[in-house]
């Protein structure tokens, strides 16, 4: 009769080579989950203007059109909160005198074609500049509506520049700490070509433990790379 014992090589990724350490980045920007950067994107949102109701549309594949967008039920008070710097305190006072009176919603549009960034696209005070001029407001303040306009344009921008940003760095970009930081909190052990492993840590504590499979997992500091291997015992 004969026993037959499989030998599995599994290392943690300081263990790796270079190559084998590229390939496990790979891997490991491939599963980020797209979802979970658009919650976080709105969750974002959120926090930021809370009377509003906000998301982003985006594509990132670094081709013609991509970019980051946000759109939805935007509160021209919420953003007031961020830019008032960029008014005197009498531009402040009329500006709260009006939001106070007229309804400051604004519905931001969604880019049907592409996914880049039309938000200093929008006239954010239209709506409240034509029911000024159905009440009848004397000495309507033009000037003060089109520069919050222009601030608020620029402000959304950036803020969809952030963002962009932000997506490029998740989907495409990886440093060595976050690879090894990982890796170690979560047990993620890797074969020598840079793949992950089904075993993690726990998982080889637990097989060691129980010899039952005949199969023992060689993960240790002194261990060079090495190709699998078959050993038969009489």
């Amino acid at each position: 009769m004969f026993k037959m014992n499989k030998t599995i090589h599994l290392y943690k990724y300081e263990e790796l080579s270079e190559t084998a350490k590229e390939q496990a980045k790979k891997d490991y920007l491939e599963a980020r989950d797209g979802d979970f950067f658009e919650e976080n994107c709105n969750d974002k949102l959120y926090d930021l203007f809370p009377n509003s109701e906000l998301s982003v549309e985006y594509s990132l594949r670094y081709c013609q059109g991509d970019g980051l967008n946000i759109y939805g039920k935007l509160y021209l008070d919420d953003v007031l909160a961020y830019i008032k710097d960029k008014f005197s305190e009498k531009e402040l006072k009329t500006l709260k005198w009006i939001f106070s009176n007229y309804n400051t919603e604004y519905t931001m549009k969604r880019n049907d074609r592409y996914a880049y960034c039309i938000c200093d696209k929008h006239e954010y005070m239209e709506d409240i500049e034509d029911n000024l001029k159905c009440d009848y407001i004397r000495n309507i303040p033009y000037e003060l509506i089109g520069k919050f306009n222009r601030v608020v344009q620029l402000y959304m921008k950036h803020l969809c520049d952030d963002f962009e940003a932000d997506g490029y760095e998740y989907f495409y970009e990886v440093s060595e700490e976050t690879m090894q930081e990982d890796s170690e909190i979560n047990g993620y052990l890797y074969y020598s070509n840079g793949e992950l492993a089904e075993y993690s840590m726990n998982d080889i504590e637990k097989e060691n433990h129980d010899k039952s499979d005949n199969v023992t997992y060689i993960f240790a500091d002194w261990f060079t790379a090495g190709v699998d291997s078959w050993l038969l015992k009489a």
